[in-house]
């Protein structure tokens, strides 16, 4: 019976018929066995993670089909799983092709990506720490690693110019935290180090 209700069709507050969905709530066959599409976020109450540390928030998510039809799903992310989805976020849906009205977002497949994500910032984030100085002068390890935190900052700014997806700026700050752990490091033992003026 719960369930049934959950399912029910309802109208959000934009006025425009909607699914409701529980999220994962009954969904392991769907999720294991549904066609796939994506979601675009239209309405999130993610700042509630922000102001009151939140476990999880409500979304309003317009899914489209292969058809070009479209519907809207109203559901409830947890932030370990999903993280903070905010408007224009795409997110990976499943649905009963037989019964569009059943559609959960794909928690496990984010949980999957974010997991992959976490291991490539990972990764990065060694492959920079252990990165042989480019010369045994600790001057000019010191000119070297201020030239390519220079170079990070710009790649900052361009990706924030550009609306980069959250892993992807993810990625760059956990490049940039390790290049800035090895800079204060070694000026810590060079303080009288001065960088000299870019070509």
């Amino acid at each position: 019976m719960l369930r049934e209700e959950l399912g029910r069709l309802r109208t959000n507050f934009t006025g425009r018929e909607s699914i409701y969905s529980s999220s994962m709530f009954g969904n392991k066959k769907l999720l294991a066995n549904g066609a796939q599409a994506q979601g675009i976020v239209t309405a999130s109450d993610d700042v509630k993670v922000l102001v009151n540390g939140a476990g999880g928030y409500a979304v309003t998510i317009s899914v489209t089909f292969d058809d070009g039809t479209s519907q809207e799903l109203e559901t409830r992310l947890h932030t370990k799983d999903v993280g903070m989805k905010g408007i224009g976020s795409v997110l990976p849906v499943r649905y009963d092709p037989s019964d569009r009205s059943k559609i959960a977002v794909d928690e496990p497949a984010i949980r999957a990506s974010r997991e992959l994500q976490q291991t490539q910032r990972e990764t990065a984030f060694a492959a920079i720490s252990s990165t042989p100085p480019v010369s045994s002068d600790p001057a000019e390890q010191l000119q070297a690693l201020w030239e390519q935190k220079k170079a990070m900052d710009v790649r900052g700014s361009e990706l924030s110019r550009s609306g980069a997806p959250r892993e992807q700026v993810g990625v760059w700050v956990s490049e940039s935290e390790a290049l800035n752990s090895r800079f204060r490091a070694l000026k810590l033992q060079h303080p009288e180090w001065t960088p000299k003026p870019s070509s």
